[in-house]
Parts: structure tokens; C-alpha cells; sequence
């Protein structure tokens, strides 16, 4: 969950994040089965319903400027937090990422038929692994294009603990930069992922953290215009698919709208999520990571069973869901969550276990000085 500071001296945690990340998350699940779904090697489908799921990704990253404002606001202009900042977003980030990486990379030398082509190359291997494009915007694991830009957040959001002004001006010209990419729509690609128009919506998730703060009232009414808003342009993008640069805005600008509505509702104890929800919510990196691949192997499985008993659609397109649902739901409970277990949720934590442990093979030293030691260096 993401602990939220809701008023001047209260933390609180707004689960409605928790079930947006879920929602985007499976948004996404469902624009590339619809993708898989429309190949000319399985079902050739040429309606869409689903195209609009792009958008999930607009939504995550307005999430991440939302939350991250809200769970930092205390570390900024204080350099001492650098460090269990940075280990934070790590821990958050890579392990379970580098775990379902080093799961796919064989099967791409195994079956050279897989993939693109690129990912046999050590160009992409390298920025995959480090999740920074220096040679290149490929990645391995397909969505994962888009950690690309939520570690390029943390980095320049990393500047605002340092030092604040610093910060506020870093983050300024990283804006101003994307508004430039989005007016100029510069030729170069790998130039275009460092200042890609979409970091335009982790600023307007920054906006929302600010002003949350500050209203505590018409959340009902935020929700709606939000919600509404939102599906125009899903209307719009599923009528007209042709590539608009500013769509990915108005998602942003109505998810915040929407978003900002939900937090107030909850926050004055209005509004109530089933539970399924919130676990999909805290599954949604793990399915956003497996999902992908596991909708392409069932695709191979199904579509052949499909052709020799053809049935309606709409049933195997739905086990395919499912089965993506599942699966990434399972690597959350029985990967995710173990692996986040063994690590230290704040850096210092390791550095205090292990004094504490120090002190049981010499017991002449005072256990609590030791451990007030730790606590205080």
C-alpha cells in the first residue's frame, strides 16, 4: 500500500491508488490480448473493443507522480534520505524484475524465432538489465519500455532530496523539454525517450499531490467529470486509432481529475473497494511484467484447439485474461511477496539486524548502547 500524508499530521493510505495501478494495470492485459487477438496467425480479428487499454500506461504514470510526491514530501531538501530513497525504488523495482528477465532471456537463444531480433544483442541486454537506454530504447521484456521513463522519474525526482531548489529547476527543464518533444517531435529516437511528451503526466501527478491537500470537498464531483472524461477518450481512441500525441494528455489530465476525486471521497470515508480489487492492485507490477508473455505461450496453446472446434470468440479471448490474471497474480503472492520479505523495507535495517546480531557472539557489550548506536548513526 502507499502511505499517503492526508493533512498536516496524518498519514493515511488512500487505497483507491492501489486499485487505479490494478485497473491500469489490467487495462493493459487487455489492449495485447485484443493485439494478439488481431494477428493474421491466430484469429485475425479486425473489430476493436479493448484499444483504448494503451491508456493504462498514461494512467500508471500519472499513479507514480501522485504517489511518489506523497511518500517523499518529507525527504525533500534533506540529503541524509538519498540513499534509503534510492534503495526504496530499487527494492520496489528491480529484483522481481531482473528475476522474470533472467525467466525470458533463454527462451529468446533457444528459440530464435521468438522475438524481434534484438534481443540477442548484447546492446539490449545490457540496457535491459539496468533499465537505462543508453544504446538503445529496446527491451527484452516488452513492456518494460515503460520503466524506462519511470526510472529516469526517480532519478530527476532524487535531485528534489539534495537539494530543493535544485530539484524544482531540474524538474522544471525536464518538463519543459517534454512540451518542446511534443511540439517539435524530434527524429531521434533515443533522444525522444529521454524527454518523451508522456513525462508530462508524471508532472500532472505531481500536480494532484499538491492539491490534494488543500480540497476537501466535491470529490464526488471530481469522480465523475474524471470518469467521464476518461471514457470519452477511450471512445475517441477506439473510433479514430490514428497515432494522436496530445491523447495521452487528455487520459492524464482526466485520470488526475478522476483520481483526486476517489481520494477525497475516501478520505472522508466515503467510498469502500472489494477486495479483489486491492489485491489486484498490489499484483499489478508483477502482472504488468508476466502478462505479455503469458498471453503469447496461451495464444500458441488455444488458437490450434480454437481452429479444429471453433467456438465464439469471446472464450477463448477470456481464458486468455484469466490465465494472464492468474499468473500474475501467483508470481505477486508466491514470488513478489516472499522476495520483498527477505528484503529490508529501509536500508538501515539490515545495518541494525546485523549490530544486533554482532552483540550475541560478544556479550559484554550492552545490548540496548548498541543497538541505540545504530539507531542514532
Amino acid at each position: 500500500m502507499d502511505k499517503i500524508r492526508a493533512g498536516r499530521n496524518e498519514v493515511k493510505i488512500f487505497k483507491s491508488l492501489q486499485v487505479g495501478r490494478g485497473l491500469a494495470a489490467l487495462m493493459v492485459v487487455f489492449y495485447h490480448c485484443e493485439g494478439l487477438f488481431s494477428l493474421a496467425k491466430y484469429w485475425h480479428l479486425t473489430r476493436y473493443y479493448f484499444h483504448f487499454g494503451s491508456s493504462g500506461v498514461d494512467f500508471f504514470f500519472v499513479l507514480s507522480g501522485i504517489v511518489i510526491l506523497h511518500a517523499h514530501r518529507s525527504d525533500i531538501g534533506k540529503p541524509s534520505r538519498l540513499r534509503t530513497y534510492l534503495w526504496k525504488r530499487f527494492r520496489r523495482i528491480y529484483p522481481i524484475y531482473w528475476i522474470i528477465l533472467l525467466m525470458l532471456l533463454p527462451l529468446y537463444f533457444a528459440l530464435p524465432g521468438m522475438g524481434n531480433g534484438f534481443e540477442r544483442k548484447a546492446s539490449a541486454i545490457f540496457n535491459s538489465f539496468l533499465l537505462i537506454p543508453i544504446t538503445g530504447a529496446e527491451t527484452i521484456i516488452p513492456v518494460a519500455w515503460t520503466l524506462y521513463h519511470e526510472i529516469m522519474f526517480y532519478a530527476v525526482f532524487s535531485f528534489l532530496l539534495i537539494k530543493r531548489f535544485l530539484g524544482i529547476v531540474l524538474l522544471m527543464l525536464w518538463m519543459l523539454a517534454s512540451v518542446a518533444a511534443l511540439l517539435l517531435s524530434p527524429s531521434n529516437q533515443l533522444l525522444l525517450v529521454y524527454i518523451s511528451p508522456l513525462h508530462l503526466l508524471f508532472g500532472i501527478g505531481l500536480l494532484v499531490a499538491l492539491t490534494v491537500g488543500h480540497v476537501s470537498r466535491r470529490g464526488l464531483t471530481f469522480a465523475i467529470v474524471g470518469a467521464f472524461g476518461f471514457v470519452i477518450c477511450c471512445m475517441y481512441n477506439d473510433f479514430n486509432r490514428a497515432p494522436n500525441s496530445y491523447l495521452p494528455l487528455f487520459f492524464g489530465t482526466f485520470t488526475a481529475i478522476g483520481m483526486l476525486g476517489l481520494m477525497l471521497l475516501e478520505r472522508s470515508h466515503k467510498l469502500r473497494f472489494p477486495k479483489f480489487l486491492l489485491l489486484l492492485g498490489e499484483a499489478s507490477y508483477s502482472l504488468y511484467l508476466v502478462h505479455y508473455a503469458v498471453l503469447s505461450a496461451t495464444a500458441k496453446m488455444i488458437y490450434p484447439l480454437w481452429a479444429r472446434h471453433p467456438v465464439p470468440m469471446a472464450i477463448p479471448f477470456t481464458a486468455m485474461i484469466l490465465l494472464a490474471l492468474f499468473a500474475g497474480i501467483g508470481v505477486h503472492l508466491f514470488v513478489e511477496q516472499p522476495l520483498l520479505r527477505r528484503l529490508p523495507r529501509n536500508i538501515r535495517e539490515r545495518f541494525i539486524t546485523e549490530s544486533v546480531s554482532t552483540q550475541e557472539v560478544q556479550p559484554a557489550q550492552p545490548v540496548n548502547n548498541l543497538a541505540a548506536g545504530s539507531v542514532n548513526g
